[in-house]
């Protein structure tokens, strides 16, 4: 079973045996759990002879993300299950591989997956990178806030230049109201 699917990780699954698609068992293990799982990973292998990638795909998908089976076939194995498959995939692939567990085993198998190794993903993840996109992002909004400011202020500054105008403008016709009311006082005196 080993040499067909080994579980002890997902790197070693996909190195395992793609090719072999047939055997025999003699009468004393035709029955046991051991022959089942080998049939399984036979018939993984045998509908997929022409392309050894996706076999390899196909028992991940069934075996390493799914929790039962993949507990199982550490029994099977003798192999310690740790329970964490998702650790084994980069932080960019995760969404993706989510998503395949949703596919293939269902949300529950999903939510199984990302809770038993949530503790572990966090290790995964650059905290002080992700400090840094933060805080970037919020240099880029105090950017346009600034910028913004500055609209408003050139806008304010524009309309005290108006009043300013306009009062100056006032002035000047009460003076020139003022100047022609002497004038003609004075041209009455």
């Amino acid at each position: 079973l080993k040499l067909l699917n080994d579980i002890s990780s997902i790197k070693a699954t996909l190195q395992s045996n793609h090719t072999l698609f047939s055997m025999t068992f003699n009468d004393s293990f035709e029955n046991t759990d051991i022959a089942t799982e080998i049939r399984r990973v036979l018939q993984i292998n045998g509908d997929n002879l022409d392309n050894p990638d996706m076999t390899g795909k196909l028992k991940v998908i069934h075996t390493q993300l799914d929790s039962k089976q993949r507990a199982e076939m550490c029994r099977l194995q003798g192999v310690q299950n740790s329970g964490k498959p998702l650790t084994e995939f980069g932080p960019l692939l995760l969404p993706e591989v989510l998503e395949i567990v949703g596919k293939y085993h269902g949300l529950s198998e999903c939510y199984e997956s990302f809770r038993t190794c949530v503790a572990d993903l966090w290790t995964i993840i650059d905290r002080k990178e992700v400090l840094r996109q933060q805080k970037a992002e919020l240099a880029i909004e105090l950017d346009a806030l600034v910028a913004k400011r500055r609209e408003v202020e050139t806008q304010m500054s524009n309309i005290e230049m108006e009043i300013d105008l306009m009062e100056q403008a006032e002035l000047s016709q009460h003076a020139a109201c003022d100047g022609s009311h002497k004038s003609k006082r004075q041209k009455i005196s």
